[in-house]
């Protein structure tokens, strides 16, 4: 039976945007079948996408803790109620096994769970009594938040990015991997519809829009995962705003053996086993 390509969109200031230019996403296992659309944006509709969310920080930063965890713990529910359509468009579109995809949607909700539980306690004023006085340590919502996102696991990068930003009192403007746009764009929207217009923006494109989302002086921070070069050129480009920055970059992972381990554990050698090659084409957790 055939399925009916999933078409996504960008979001801007709480509008699903349709978009002149699309590009295909086929199912790695069966490059025949086109398992959706994903939008190409312009860097005028990012510009856009900025400027309503910088607009949207000057409300949402002000807003409390309550409310931003009562809004995205209703996201969460959400995307309990939808993982098994989601882990299904998921595993179609990036070839990973559908069990695996459940799995990436668990740990993501997880640690938007915890997220949740976390963010008062982890922001709280710390306040320090001394002989000259008192010392109070605040921290407040730092602004825009550019997310750029890569294919390996776009529901874990994706999600551990907006959870902590949004819930700290950011906005921002979300940027998935045109290899993996289709579950997590639907992710982006449900997470989006819970918050005011302009708190969760998403656009997808080319060089345009990484560029724009890197150099744009609204942009007070930038989030990415992703490879050694491309980040290279994104500090480049943020260096003459002197942007916050978040790098999470390829590298091996050391496995790192105790003096008590057993060698002969069959459950952890195949566990680390399964880290090295959990994806067949090109690995992305290489230990050594």
């Amino acid at each position: 039976m055939a399925i009916n390509p999933v078409i996504v969109h960008a979001i801007i200031n709480g509008d699903y945007v349709p978009t002149e230019k699309t590009y295909p996403r086929e199912n790695p296992a069966n490059p025949s079948e086109i398992v959706g659309y994903g939008p190409l944006n312009t860097r005028e509709e990012t510009i856009r996408a900025i400027d309503a969310a910088e607009k949207a920080f000057h409300t949402w930063k002000n807003t409390t803790f309550d409310e931003r965890i009562e809004r995205m713990q209703r996201a969460i529910q959400k995307l309990k109620d939808k993982t098994p359509e989601l882990s299904q468009i998921l595993s179609r579109e990036h070839g990973k096994p559908f069990y695996d995809a459940k799995g990436e949607f668990a740990v993501s909700l997880m640690w938007m769970e915890y997220t949740c539980n976390t963010v008062k306690d982890v922001l709280k004023d710390n306040i320090k009594e001394h002989e000259n006085g008192r010392t109070i340590i605040t921290s407040d919502p730092i602004g825009v938040v550019s997310a750029i996102t890569p294919w390996n696991y776009p529901i874990s990068l994706s999600t551990i990015k907006i959870a902590p930003a949004l819930l700290a009192g950011n906005t921002m403007v979300f940027k998935p991997s045109p290899f993996a746009p289709l579950a997590v764009s639907l992710v982006a929207k449900i997470i989006a519809d819970e918050f005011p217009p302009g708190v969760l923006n998403m656009v997808h494109g080319e060089a345009e829009v990484g560029i724009e989302l890197t150099t744009n002086p609204k942009v007070a921070k930038i989030a990415f995962t992703g490879g050694t070069k491309t980040a290279t050129s994104i500090m480049k480009s943020a260096s003459d705003t002197i942007k916050n920055m978040t790098l999470e970059l390829g590298g091996n992972d050391a496995a790192i053996f105790l003096s008590d381990f057993d060698v002969n554990d069959e459950r952890a050698m195949r566990r680390m086993v399964i880290s090295n090659y959990s994806r067949k084409i090109f690995p992305i957790m290489i230990q050594t």
